[in-house]
């Protein structure tokens, strides 16, 4: 009986072996590329659109038909159809002009709409640069240095 323990000089199952099991038959050999790799340039749809392999991974094909564009902006599909990478349906905004549209509803809009949408919140953003910071934002002046307090004289 074994009693759940090693004995002295006992040799375990699997001595020799890398890892709790020994290597299967079948195993992934070194040096072969696995059945999923794609090569570079192959496309791929998903529900955020068409995803094009290049040698840093995959990436939008909305981003390469619009070309290059400052850090900062994301593309935006004016007709909200991501399948649709027609250069004349993409437009770079900046990310806040979209957390604007965003807010406004823009994805909901009639698509006759929308490029005024657009417009109107890159107009606002414009403004909003412009304008003043609010007086409580603005660097307060430093205050006056203390005197240093007279000493008070109590009565005993």
């Amino acid at each position: 009986m074994n009693a759940g323990r090693f004995k002295k000089g006992q040799i375990p199952w699997n001595k020799g072996t890398k890892g709790i099991m020994p290597k299967p038959v079948n195993g992934f050999p070194k040096g072969n590329k696995c059945w999923k790799e794609r090569p570079v340039g192959s496309e791929r749809a998903t529900r955020d659109g068409i995803l094009v392999k290049t040698e840093n991974g995959w990436i939008p094909r909305s981003r390469i038909v619009l070309g290059t564009f400052p850090i900062g902006y994301v593309v935006l599909h004016i007709d909200g159809d991501r399948f649709n990478d027609a250069p004349d349906n993409l437009i770079a905004i900046p990310r806040a002009v979209a957390v604007t549209l965003n807010r406004w509803g823009y994805k909901h809009q009639p698509p006759a709409l929308r490029r005024a949408i657009i417009a109107r919140a890159l107009l606002r953003q414009k403004i909003n640069a412009k304008r003043p910071a609010h007086p409580k934002h603005l660097p307060q002046p430093e205050p006056l240095p203390k005197t240093p307090a007279k000493a008070h004289a109590h009565a005993a």
